[in-house]
């Protein structure tokens, strides 16, 4: 589901100069409270389509620096069985030798200090991540766009004398 490309479509759409009632014959107060909440909608809308833009950007990359860890983890970590396989098998047979030996420790070595600079990096980008769910956070609880954390009102509170009940009518059609 595109929730950006759906969000930007909404807030484009709720823009004011896109309103078929800007040019109807529908006017009054009804109409005037209408187009007014028009804005803080749009406004809503496009800070869905932001926070939705912000998260894949920061799921993507997340994805990215996971997999460069876990395949420089196999790679290295193949390396290493398969050094170890070779030791085994040489322990085995008459053919061991002590550079054998050695040379099979120096991959052991060469592999940890490997693995350890992988933490390190993957430790670097948990800080990122950490740093990016705050931000997300953040754009989450602003209130500048959702009022009291809610969708903006849509000012139908406005809207309700709209009969000629009590002897007049609110709103009216525009005057040619």
């Amino acid at each position: 589901m595109d929730i950006r490309g759906s969000a930007s479509g909404i807030a484009s759409a709720l823009t004011e100069q896109h309103l078929v009632v800007g040019n109807s014959d529908w006017s009054g107060k009804a109409r005037d409270a209408y187009v007014s909440s028009v804005t803080s909608h749009s406004t809503a809308a496009g800070k869905i389509s932001s926070i939705a833009a912000s998260t894949s950007g920061h799921l993507l990359a997340c994805a990215a620096a996971g997999a460069a860890f876990y395949a420089t983890l196999a790679v290295v970590l193949a390396k290493l069985i398969a050094a170890t396989i070779v030791a085994i098998a040489a322990l085995g047979s008459a053919v061991f030798s002590w550079a054998g030996a050695a040379l099979i420790l120096e991959e052991a070595g060469v592999n940890i200090a490997i693995i350890g600079t992988a933490l390190v990096t993957l430790s670097a980008f948990l800080a990122a991540q950490a740093t990016s769910m705050v931000n997300l956070h953040g754009e989450a609880v602003d209130k500048t766009a959702f009022p009291a954390g809610k969708w903006p009102s849509p000012n139908s509170f406005t809207y309700n004398d709209a009969t000629v009940k009590d002897g007049d009518a609110d709103w009216s059609l525009a005057t040619p």
